[in-house]
């Protein structure tokens, strides 16, 4: 609820989704690069963001690897 000063949702997962539609639209004509080939990387929460992608259907077929350092699934993400 904005209203009350918390975040109204986490955006993140759909951001990243966002960009990697974009790098496989993008990447043969700007890099010569293959867009069956992209791979996500993350450190700490980013690992854990990365890896969250594993398992999202919205996000099958958007990219070959995932890399996390630092992080796993298993992180709590809400605060109190």
């Amino acid at each position: 609820d904005s209203k009350a000063g918390r975040a109204t949702g986490n955006y993140a997962l759909t951001d990243i989704q966002a960009c990697l539609r974009f790098l496989r639209r993008e990447v043969k004509r700007a890099f010569n690069g293959d867009p069956d080939r992209l791979s996500l990387f993350g450190q700490s929460s980013g690992g854990g963001l990365a890896l969250m992608h594993a398992f999202l259907p919205s996000s099958r077929g958007l990219l070959r690897g995932i890399l996390s350092q630092s992080s796993g699934p298993a992180v709590s993400w809400k605060r109190d």
